[in-house]
């Protein structure tokens, strides 16, 4: 197969009303059909630029499910890359610049070489940015996203050397999600088995640029399996579309003569689209595998917006804290008038998309409910980069987020986060409840793996749950955090500074099935060599959990510390806890069983 083919597949589907069968503009299209759901492939006679219009599947029923089955191939003349047993698809794209590609890892999906992109810490402009540490510290994150069906081999090889070991992350999806089949140390490579899709795993080789104390790669790289019906599945729910309301974006081409299109495709290739305000009669916007879009998307005015595809959408164009309207970045932080990477509206669904190298925040919702599920956050390296405001009635699940500020902002009732993979830099909180007095009810966390907090301190505003000090007054109540294991050295679980915000209480905070692996020593905090030049944020006390002012019922229920589970025996000793003045926190009794029993989760009850 060329290597600019991008395949894609087709699905058969119970879908009844026919899509329509106008040409649209684009040079020698062809048409291939099942007997269900025509199927729009777009090709070209020049070898260059095979696969760049390859369009994508969709077949829309009216307010029907699609029923998915084998799928069908879409192929050049000579070859195809699917195997029918195991169904799965590669991502490249044309025009890829030396900056963009991986200059440290290549992957094959069943033989099949893939594209590895980087991010890399953006070069410093005078300002303090956050980033100097990694910058001096020569980070990076490679990633490659793939699709699969069923299980598929994947072969990383290292272009930099050889390893001494190589270790998959989160560690507790071992031989569940993914196993290592084969590796040869000296030659550089790993062969994975990816059982399933829908899995995110962090490949990471011990070797000189290996930080060992800090237990992390400087040389990331993340692997992303997308389920085979991705493309197919996120176009349904919606008003059946027809050829003239889809506009596809030509790499390098003008892009201001498909923005009125209800439809907005952009196929494999590097596109271009600056500070997009996007018009109110677009309802969708689809990257597909191996699009790499530079560019911010402001959707705020647009009402139902569904974001989707496995492309790339990049803010590497922009200085850190760009303007609206403006091409001169500010000193402060300013969260208005800032762009950030993605801006929607009411009722949005964002769902597959990579989100990389931000000026700001990533993802906003302005409290506006919505779904976002499959997306990918990577090439956070300053602050500011906080990664999802959670939105209020809405689900966060099942994706991948690398922040260098708050991973997920819980601001809004009724929001749900599940099944993710966190990758916390050295900024921010995992989950953040602070930075102003709220009032906020019925969130559910459950099932997260936090595989990296990279902190050096114990900063309130850092760790796996932070309410940091403001002037503000409500209350926080009914929350649930479950089934949450961190990885590494971990300097902070919790800090409440309640104590500092006599206004702000917390009621009803249940934390179950928590595991940390183990404390990040004191004796680290100042360990520049080893820690890249990253400064310690220590607290002068030594104090790592901080429980303190107007705060009922947080409980803590099989909460375990490198297997030890804490108890009111062991909380401020092993368990590091610090109670300032008088909350109600409570522990096990029995540290040897941690003697709570399991109650439903809100997850529970909605399925």
């Amino acid at each position: 197969m060329d290597d600019a083919m991008v395949p894609l597949h087709s699905q058969r589907t119970t879908a009844t009303k026919p899509f329509a069968r106008e040409k649209i503009d684009s040079p020698n299209l062809q048409y291939q059909m099942t007997q269900e759901c025509p199927i729009r492939v777009a090709l070209r006679s020049s070898r260059q630029v095979l696969g760049l219009f390859a369009i994508v599947v969709l077949c829309v029923a009216a307010g029907q499910r699609v029923v998915a089955q084998r799928p069908e191939t879409l192929q050049d003349a000579s070859t195809s890359s699917v195997n029918q047993d195991k169904p799965w698809a590669v991502f490249r794209t044309p025009g890829l610049g030396d900056s963009q590609r991986s200059p440290f890892y290549r992957v094959e999906v069943q033989g099949q070489p893939a594209d590895v992109y980087v991010t890399r810490p953006p070069a410093g402009d005078g300002r303090t940015d956050g980033a100097a540490f990694d910058r001096a510290d020569r980070r990076s994150f490679s990633f490659a996203t793939f699709q699969c069906g069923k299980a598929v081999d994947v072969k990383v090889q290292k272009l930099n050397g050889a390893f001494q070991q190589v270790r998959l992350r989160p560690s507790r999806k071992i031989g569940v999600d993914f196993d290592i089949l084969q590796q040869d140390a000296q030659a550089g490579w790993v062969k994975i088995r990816v059982h399933k899709p829908g899995v995110k795993v962090s490949v990471e080789f011990i070797d000189q640029h290996f930080r060992q104390r800090r237990d992390l790669p400087r040389d990331a790289l993340l692997l992303f399996a997308d389920p085979m019906a991705e493309q197919h599945e996120q176009f349904l729910g919606g008003p059946a579309i027809d050829d003239d309301d889809i506009g596809y974006v030509t790499p390098g081409a003008k892009f201001a003569s498909v923005q009125s299109k209800p439809v907005i495709v952009f196929p494999p290739g590097i596109h271009r689209i600056g500070d997009w305000k996007v018009p109110e009669g677009v309802q969708r916007i689809h990257l597909q595998g191996g699009a790499y879009v530079m560019g911010a998307i402001d959707a705020r005015s647009v009402d139902g917006l569904m974001m989707t595809g496995s492309g790339i959408l990049s803010g590497e164009d922009f200085p850190w804290r760009s303007q609206h309207g403006s091409d001169e970045p500010v000193m402060h932080d300013p969260w208005k008038t800032s762009i950030k990477l993605v801006d929607v509206g009411p009722d949005f669904k964002i769902q597959g998309v990579t989100l990389a190298n931000a000026p700001h925040f990533v993802c906003n919702t302005f409290d506006h409910g919505g779904t976002i599920r499959n997306v990918k956050i990577l090439g956070s390296w300053r602050w500011n980069n906080d990664g999802f405001d959670v939105p209020r009635n809405g689900i966060v699940e099942d994706c991948f987020v690398s922040a260098f500020d708050d991973a997920f902002k819980l601001y809004h009732d009724h929001a749900v986060v599940r099944n993710c993979v966190v990758w916390q830099m050295n900024n921010g909180a995992v989950f953040q409840l602070g930075w102003f007095g709220k009032n906020v009810s019925d969130v559910r966390v459950s099932h997260i793996d936090v595989i990296h907090t990279e902190y050096t301190g114990t900063n309130e505003n850092w760790g796996l749950v932070s309410m940091a000090r403001h002037d503000g007054a409500g209350v926080i109540e009914d929350f649930v955090f479950e089934d949450i294991v961190m990885e590494g050295p971990v300097a902070r679980l919790i800090g409440l500074h309640l104590h500092e915000s006599p206004k702000q209480k917390i009621r009803d905070m249940r934390f179950r099935d928590i595991s940390v692996d183990r404390w990040l020593d004191p004796s680290d905090y100042n360990n520049i060599a080893e820690t890249g030049n990253v400064p310690s944020q220590a607290d002068p006390s030594g104090v790592t959990n901080v429980v303190g002012g107007d705060v009922q019922g947080l409980a803590f229920e099989r909460l375990r510390v490198a297997g030890e589970f804490i108890s009111q025996q062991n909380f401020q000793t092993t368990g590091r806890f610090t109670v300032i003045g008088s909350p109600e926190v409570s522990f096990p009794s029995d540290a040897s069983s941690g003697d709570h029993p399991k109650s439903e989760s809100r997850d529970a009850r909605q399925d």
